[in-house]
């Protein structure tokens, strides 16, 4: 079945846009004629992005700003009724934000900095796929995938990430044997561990 088939007309939501890895995702979606819902922190960030794709694909993309950090439960309901409205359904959810925070012995982690990370990358998480559940289950062929870290193996000096990436792989796992007898939605995961991303790069700089 080709690429195009499976693609083409599918409306995709895109959690974390802001990244060099979701620019050549959200490039090589748009070819197959797919709409994009785009969902970073901050509308700057989005704006940057759309600037950055050929005019031909700009009616395909919609942006719509969330920050883990700070908006509530009631900000995914308000994008979940944006869809609902626009398009009836969602085909696909990828979430592809991850905050790493400081590198620093677990002993010397800040509880303030421990909830930060884990709430941009475990609780807003959650809280997304508990939000989308429904719009999904109106697709004919739905499908959640989430990235569960960067780093080639867990490191120490970054248990905080580490551990977050941990409770990701859990939740999707969960996920998948709570839901495969009843739900359609398909759950995967990638881990793009040797991609030259913004966050490989700023622990790897060379």
């Amino acid at each position: 079945m080709s690429k195009k088939f499976l693609l083409e007309n599918k409306i995709i939501l895109l959690l974390g846009a802001f990244s060099t890895l979701n620019f050549f995702v959200i490039r090589s979606l748009l070819i197959y004629n797919t709409k994009i819902v785009l969902v970073d922190k901050s509308i700057k960030n989005l704006s940057y992005l759309y600037d950055k794709l050929n005019l031909l694909y700009k009616h395909s993309v919609y942006l719509y700003p969330v920050n883990f950090l700070f908006d509530s439960t009631n900000d995914y309901l308000c994008l979940n009724d944006f869809i609902l409205k626009k398009f009836g359904f969602l085909d696909s959810m990828i979430v592809n934000s991850n905050f790493i925070g400081d590198s620093k012995p677990l002993h010397y982690y800040d509880l303030i900095d421990f909830d930060k990370v884990m709430k941009i990358n475990l609780y807003g998480k959650f809280v997304f796929l508990f939000s989308f559940f429904s719009l999904l289950n109106l697709s004919l062929n739905p499908s959640v995938i989430f990235n569960t870290g960067c780093l080639k193996k867990y490191l120490p000096f970054f248990c905080v990430y580490n551990c977050s990436n941990f409770a990701i792989f859990g939740l999707m796992k969960v996920f998948l044997l709570e839901n495969i007898s009843f739900s359609k939605i398909r759950i995967n995961c990638f881990k793009p561990d040797n991609l030259k991303n913004s966050s490989y790069i700023s622990l790897f700089p060379g």
